[in-house]
This record gives structure tokens, C-alpha cells and sequence, in this order.
């Protein structure tokens, strides 16, 4: 009887909560599980894919816990990147949370009771025992068997209630081209895309290894695109004022439509709109392919990933380099996504799949036109 009337008073204030947002009509069965089992002081480890919404599960959780009759609720959420935490600070008064920053709210503005949600640093709070006095709900979108292992086990997470949502995503379809020397004619494509679509064409994102490679990427499309030019730097690199102005485009309210950076940007951002992911080199494991795959088509419409590989890709770890080779002899997706999932599969038809798979479906369609051909000829 107490954990139906516990359960009925979490429902309850979950509808009120959602009554009173302008923005967000339902949660997902995931995100309600990880919220009730977060709120019943349980241990929580999800894994959800990029644009699932996790951030919104710790956003609710103060609204959800005052509902509840907590009182004076605080969440606090460990984050490593001071970008994710400035935008989520911005994010959170959206729902109508409090969130304060340490380091940037004062000791005294932290400690007055009125934030709801407290960001910090990993170093600021896991390991300081007293907080593991509380649940810890860990959120992540790419942590393959191995490190949902060494998570689980250094964070005490044995007991947790675990989620598992496969970040395969069937809107995605993955490219992999193998590029000889440094040329950049493979963003030919999205010169003519900018020049033909202009503030119209949907967002790409282009990543590169490293700085220099941004540079250079950037040099290139913008030489090659003269006036027709809306290329933006890496946003965590730039100005202040450039770094809104791509952060905007990217969320859908600007005119900045081909972005060129490294993979810290996107980290925890909401990017509704990108149809294209390029990646300028190999990422140097497969949970960073997976992370940049990701931040396509989070509006569920039909999106593109791909990796160009240039040289003798010598700076990744061997599953990376195993993975790369696997194109040759099967669907790359079912290759990348079973180190997450025991049962990936490919997407049909073949053409929306992968390079491989696409190969398959252009071939078989061959053997058929030749097929009806004879059959004509005869």
C-alpha cells in the first residue's frame, strides 16, 4: 500500500509539474523511471542517447520533489565542461528551476537556499565522501559495456536502477570514405550545398581532430565560399559575441549554417536541427564516434553521419582501428553499435544504412536491371 500511494503521489506531481511547463507536454517511460527511482533515494544509471533528454530529468527533479513535499530540494549535477554547465544554468530558468554555478555564484548566494539545482566540477564533488551520502543518478549517452563497468564499479553503482536505450538511431544513416592526402575537395559538397541553399539549408556540423585542422577546414570553406559565407569557428575558441552567434544558429534562431570545430562543442548541447555530421578524421575511440553521430538528426528527420579517414589512422585505440577495417566485410553500424548493443542491427532498405550496406542495395539493384534486360533481350 505505501509504495502504491508513494507512486501515486510521484504521478501526481509529475502531471502538475508538466501542467505548469509551456514547452514540454509528456516524459518518456525512461526519463519517468530514472526520475521516480532518483526521488525514491535509489541509485540511478542511465544510458540514453544523444537528444533523449537527460538533462531533463534533473531539471524536473527539484519542481517534482517540491511537489512532493521535499523540503528545500537540491540537486546536485556533476559536469566537466564549463560551456555545458553555463548553457544548462540558462537552460534550467527555462523550466522555472534556480541553478547556481560554483565559481561563479558566491558562497554566500549558494548557501542563501535558493538554488535548486547546483553545478560543480567532478573534483568539486564525487570525491568528497559526504555527498556520497546522497543517490547519485549518472546520465551518460555513449559508455560502451566495458565502461558502463568501470563506472557502475567506482561510483558504487552495484544496486542502481539501470536504463538501456541503444543509441542506434535509424534516422541516422552512417557514411565511412577513406581520403588520400590532405586534400579538402570532400567539403566541395558543402560549398555547392551553402551556394545552392543558402540561409535555407539545414545545419552541418564539421568536426576535426584538432585546432589546426579547424583552422584549415575553416581557410578552406571560407575561400571557397567568398561572399556566400556562413562559416563559424569553433564557438568554445571564439569571441564572446561569435560564440552566442553559432550557438544560436545551431539551435535553430540564427543564419551561422555550417559550424567547423572540435568535439568539445555539442557536449550536453541541444543541436535540434543538424542534418549532417562530418567527421575530418577518425575520432580516437568509438564512444567519440558515437558521441558525434549523435548530435544528428535530433529532430528524428532523416540525417546523415560520416567519417572521412585521411592517411593511416595511427592516433586511435585498436577497437577503433578493427572497427574501420570491419567496412570491408559487413554493415558498419551493426559494427559500431554492438559494443553498445548485443543486438544491433541494420537499417532498411540498405541505402539509408551505411556505405556498406548501400553498396549491397546498389549492386543487387544492378543484378536486377541486368536480369530484366536479358529477359528483354530474349
Amino acid at each position: 500500500m505505501a509504495h502504491e500511494r508513494d507512486e501515486s503521489l510521484f504521478n501526481s506531481a509529475v502531471n502538475s509539474v508538466l501542467n505548469d511547463q509551456n514547452h514540454i507536454k509528456s516524459l518518456k517511460p525512461q526519463q519517468l523511471t530514472a526520475l521516480e527511482a532518483f526521488l525514491s533515494k535509489e541509485d540511478v544509471f542511465a544510458l540514453l542517447p544523444t537528444g533523449f533528454g537527460k538533462s531533463l530529468i534533473y531539471q524536473l527533479a527539484p519542481l517534482v520533489a517540491k511537489k512532493m513535499l521535499y523540503k528545500n530540494p537540491v540537486v546536485v549535477v556533476v559536469s566537466p565542461l564549463l560551456a555545458l554547465m553555463e548553457q544548462q544554468v540558462t537552460e534550467a530558468s527555462k523550466v522555472g528551476v534556480t541553478a547556481m554555478q560554483i565559481g561563479v555564484n558566491t558562497d554566500e548566494e549558494i548557501f542563501s537556499g535558493k538554488a535548486e539545482l547546483l553545478f560543480g566540477s567532478p573534483e568539486a564533488w564525487l570525491l568528497n565522501e559526504k555527498w556520497r551520502r546522497t543517490p547519485i543518478m549518472a546520465l551518460t549517452a555513449s559508455a560502451d559495456v566495458q565502461s558502463r563497468a568501470r563506472v557502475i564499479k567506482q561510483l558504487h553503482l552495484e544496486k542502481a536502477v539501470t536504463l538501456i536505450e541503444s543509441p542506434n538511431r535509424s534516422n541516422i544513416r552512417l557514411g565511412l570514405t577513406h581520403i588520400r592526402g590532405p586534400h579538402l575537395d570532400c567539403m566541395d559538397w558543402i560549398v555547392q550545398e551553402v551556394k545552392e541553399m543558402g540561409i535555407t539549408m539545414s545545419p552541418v556540423l564539421i568536426y576535426c581532430r584538432t585546432i589546426k585542422e579547424v583552422g584549415r577546414v575553416f581557410c578552406y570553406l571560407k575561400a571557397e565560399l567568398d561572399e556566400d559565407c556562413w562559416v563559424g569557428r569553433d564557438p568554445i575558441k571564439t569571441l564572446p559575441q561569435n560564440k552566442t552567434r553559432v550557438l544560436s544558429s545551431l539551435s535553430g534562431e540564427g543564419n551561422c549554417k555550417v559550424v567547423v570545430a572540435t568535439t568539445a562543442l555539442g557536449m550536453g548541447l541541444n543541436f535540434p536541427n543538424i542534418s549532417h555530421v562530418v567527421m575530418y578524421g577518425v575520432p580516437e575511440d568509438i564512444e567519440a564516434i558515437v558521441q558525434e553521430i549523435g548530435r544528428a538528426g535530433r529532430n528524428g528527420e532523416q540525417s546523415h553521419a560520416v567519417i572521412y579517414c585521411i592517411k593511416q589512422y595511427t592516433k586511435v585505440d585498436q577497437v577503433v582501428k578493427e572497427l574501420l577495417n570491419s567496412k570491408r566485410h559487413g554493415c558498419f553500424r551493426k559494427a559500431l553499435y554492438s559494443h553498445f548493443d548485443e543486438q544491433a542491427t541494420a537499417v532498411m532498405p540498405g541505402h539509408q544504412c551505411c556505405t556498406y550496406c548501400h553498396s549491397l542495395s546498389s549492386l543487387s539493384q544492378k543484378k536486377e536491371m541486368t536480369g530484366i534486360l536479358s529477359l528483354a533481350a530474349l
